[in-house]
């Protein structure tokens, strides 16, 4: 049970924490925090195993009392997080870089819960070995228990109160260790668990108690209103954030400068032309983990067929403008505070159907401030849904004049965890294909995106996207279908938006849309290009679809899909470094792939000190003759090394086979993880009934099943999307369970492995190079699905699983050393007349 509970903190832990961290100090150093701080889950197991082997091993009480531990740091972790943002450190970020006081500050705040946590199961592995089987299966059922409580949690609670509140559970289980142990540790238990309990429902009352302070440099304390749920932390503020500061900027560059007709600009839109001197609405800005942003027009429906209409001069409305003469039904992808919703209307649609996937993004516009918005997803022409854009269209049948999808951005930390990177399934070939199915004859899709005349690679991606669709559905000239222009705006900041026509532009349609963009002072890429002496994006060579032509780019330009789902990795992994190097611009490199190569060499480095230092000192005080070398326990290590590299493989790359199947990142936690946990679980229970050599079946199911899941379960979604969420549901589950059911039998088999070696008490060591393994799979599993794919990842998941099974097949113990050593705990039982069991 206490176990169980350990599993229940340490789960929702990492989600909740990468929330939290995803919302201040960004996704990628999200996902290096706590990669590393789950480097404290694996170090403390190696303390257990050199304590077990000392003249006082650990007991019972000594694991509440870490647990005690591990509860208080989550406190003290918790306020001091919120704390930073008072301290006068400096912006969370400084020139465009997150300062390291707070990255470093973020990370040691919770190592201290992760090491803890650790230290006790592995102590719990290592002492119980006998039973190991039921007690891993407590430890993963409450993981999984922890994956359905996580949602629920952050739906109605901040992430840093969530982070808080696993100060509950991680008490809880103190308590019962405490009283199975007897002695002191069960009133401190007590007044821990009482302690931390008061202050969660005192942060649930008051927010403000641990309302955060600074977030990805911005002062959160201007917040109109905050909301948080399981996909971003949503906030409203009265202005667009860092706006004033550059206007400041050029105000100190030109004197002269118009700087509230720069502001209005802004307010209105990124893609504003600077011609338009209309009237300029009010706006509350909306932004989703203090970085992508959105706005709410003042009454928004009065905007609705004025004369003169701010939405007519922004680079986002091209499409309306193509398609204005037959637009009845538009399709919104995205919707956010409404504005292209209103932009659909203006131009005369009678109906738009609008997708949000974050429900406080729709809570903000229709009734945090409906006074402000007028209710714009009330209005009878609007239909809205929550949800997935894609799996909407998979599941209709309807087609739409115009498809629109306006700067819509993914940079947070998924709700899978914090073991991915951004991706984003609405840019994928499946995703433009799906859209082109569903235009009518005449219709449009168009698409907004940032452009850098130099760093373009976003737009030049669109454009790669949508001749990949064209020519998939027999279109032999995409160029002919497509257009591109882009608004110029301030600090470069500007805007495109490429238009895909189903059949062919006329001539009087590039007219008109190029007499359009000559007025509003936009420049037009595509048709009969104009573009300006630094723009190096040449969009003939995109549309040729030319590998060798873009191998000479350090941009990646292919299109991306489904098993590699990466449009905002723009910068090819190795090949950008070869151009960086020659050229000596070292911008020009992948900052992702730098960024993951960093990452692991740290990894190894730290874990040169979790493994192989305290093998090295527990060998030393045992005074083993003729010691071991590190090759001696090669078996033993690439079993439990294979466990953690495979498990941790394929949970990301099957977590990511369905998101898009089931709709919804949530499910994608829901259900699938939710599932390869608890089967897992329920594995290893039933592994009590196998005997110790059927890890020759459950390798083999197991790698059967990874491969299926790699090359057959994308044809089998494919072919169900339009099914009914519960039977997708049903489908998910289904296909996960048999893979999970045979990969939770591995460990605990594993460990019989070692009692019929008669070395159990190597299994918190090893327990430490699982650990180890799994959190080394996630960093390099997110670098090969960025080069190569999921599917790739999966792969690399089937041959961990192949090196458990080499290693199974021979001596599973160093037999030159072992015997000489007396096993550790054993004497003590035997001094004691106790069992592990009885104690």
């Amino acid at each position: 049970m206490a176990i169980g509970l350990v599993g229940v903190t340490v789960l929702i832990l990492q989600i909740a924490l990468s929330r939290l961290l995803s919302a201040t100090v960004g996704h990628h150093f999200s996902f290096a925090i706590i990669a590393l701080v789950m480097l404290g889950l694996a170090a403390s197991a190696t303390n257990v195993f050199l304590r077990r082997g000392g003249q006082r091993p650990p007991t019972l009480e000594d694991a509440s009392t870490m647990l005690i531990r591990a509860a208080v740091a989550l406190v003290v972790g918790v306020f001091g997080f919120v704390g930073l943002g008072l301290l006068p450190l400096g912006s969370w970020y400084t020139g465009g870089g997150y300062t390291p006081v707070h990255i470093l500050a973020a990370g040691g705040l919770f190592f201290g819960t992760f090491w803890l946590t650790g230290w006790v199961v592995a102590f719990l592995l290592a002492e119980y070995h006998e039973d190991v089987a039921r007690v891993y299966w407590c430890d993963l059922s409450g993981a999984a228990l922890g994956c359905l409580l996580a949602v629920p949690l952050l739906d109605v609670l901040s992430a840093q109160n969530v982070v808080l509140a696993c100060g509950v559970p991680c008490a809880g289980a103190a308590l019962l260790l405490a009283l199975t142990a007897g002695g002191t540790a069960t009133r401190r238990a007590g007044i821990t668990l009482a302690g931390i309990s008061t202050l969660v429902l005192l942060a649930a009352v008051w927010p403000p108690m641990t309302a955060l302070r600074m977030a990805k440099g911005q002062d959160q304390r201007q917040n109109l209103w905050v909301g948080w749920n399981h996909l971003a932390r949503v906030n409203v503020t009265a202005n667009v954030p860092g706006a004033q500061q550059a206007v400041d900027i050029l105000i100190a560059s030109d004197p002269e400068v118009n700087a509230q007709a720069i502001v209005n600009r802004w307010q209105m839109g990124w893609g504003m032309s600077d011609r338009y001197e209309g009237d300029a609405p009010e706006i509350l800005w909306v932004q989703l983990d203090a970085g992508a942003g959105t706005q709410i027009i003042k009454d928004g429906p009065q905007w609705v067929g004025r004369d003169q209409h701010f939405l007519e001069a922004d680079v986002t409305s091209a499409g309306h403008h193509v398609v204005r003469d037959h637009l009845e039904r538009a399709f919104v992808i995205g919707g956010g505070g409404g504005r292209d919703v209103l932009a659909a209307l203006h131009f005369g649609a009678e109906r738009v159907h609008v997708v949000e996937l974050n429900p406080d993004v729709v809570r903000a516009v229709n009734e945090q401030f409906v006074d402000f918005s007028g209710g714009t997803y009330s209005l009878p022409q609007v239909q809205l849904e929550i949800g997935d854009a894609r799996n909407v269209l998979s599941r209709s049948e309807d087609r739409y004049d115009l498809i629109q999808m306006s700067m819509i951005d993914s940079f947070a930390s998924s709700i899978t965890g914090s073991m991915v990177m951004s991706e984003n399934g609405l840019y994928t070939t499946e995703a433009f294909a799906l859209y082109l199915e569903h235009l009518e004859e005449d219709g449009v899709l168009s698409v907004s995106r940032w452009y850098h005349p130099v760093e373009y690679g976003t737009t030049a991606k669109v454009i790669s996207l949508m001749r990949y669709a064209l020519h998939a559905a027999g279109v032999e000239d995409p160029g002919a279908h497509i257009a591109l222009i882009y608004a110029r705006s301030a600090f470069a900041l500007n805007v495109s938006t490429a238009v895909m026509k189903r059949t062919p532009f006329t001539p009087q349609e590039i007219r008109a849309l190029r007499n359009w963009s000559d007025e509003s002072g936009f420049r037009t890429l595509w048709p009969d290009p104009e573009p300006e002496p630094d723009d190096r994006l040449e969009v003939d060579t995109v549309l040729r679809g030319d590998p060798a032509s873009w191998s000479r780019s350090h941009l990646d330009l292919s299109p991306p899909d489904d098993d590699r789902p990466f449009f905002f990795n723009t910068r090819r992994p190795f090949a950008s470094w070869v151009v960086a190097i020659r050229s000596g611009d070292s911008s020009l490199g992948s900052k992702s792939s730098m960024f993951i190569i960093l990452l692991l060499v740290v990894f190894l480095i730290l874990s040169d000190r979790i493994v192989t230092l305290p093998l090295h000192r527990w060998e030393a005080r045992k005074a083993v003759q003729n010691r071991t070398r590190l090759r001696e326990y090669v078996r033993p290590v690439a079993y439990f090394a294979g466990i953690g590299l495979g498990f941790m493989w394929v949970e990301i790359a099957v977590i990511q086979r369905y998101i898009v199947f089931l709709g919804h990142p949530t499910y994608a936690l829901s259900v699938v993880l939710f599932a390869l946990l608890l089967f897992g679980g329920l594995g290893s229970a039933l592994s009590t009934r196998l005997p110790i050599d059927a890890w020759r079946v459950s390798v083999g199911v197991v790698t059967g099943a990874v491969l299926l899941t790699a090359l057959a379960v994308p044809w089998v979604t494919e072919a169900a999307y339009a099914l009914p969420k519960g039977l997708r549901i049903t489908m998910a589950v289904a296909l996960v369970a048999p893979l999970a059911l045979f990969m939770g039998t591995m460990y605990p088999l594993g460990v019989r492995l070692l009692e019929r070696a008669r070395v159990p008490e190597l299994v918190p060591w090893l327990w430490a190079v699982n650990g180890v393994c799994g959190v080394f799979a996630a960093v390099t599993g997110m670098f090969v699905a960025m080069s190569w794919g999921f599917t790739a990842v999966l792969f690399l998941g089937a041959a961990a699983y192949g090196m458990t099974a080499w290693a199974a097949t021979g001596p599973f113990s160093p037999l030159r050393a072992l015997p000489l050593v007396e096993p550790i705990g054993f004497a003590v039982e035997a001094q004691s007349g106790e069992t592990p069991s009885e104690r």
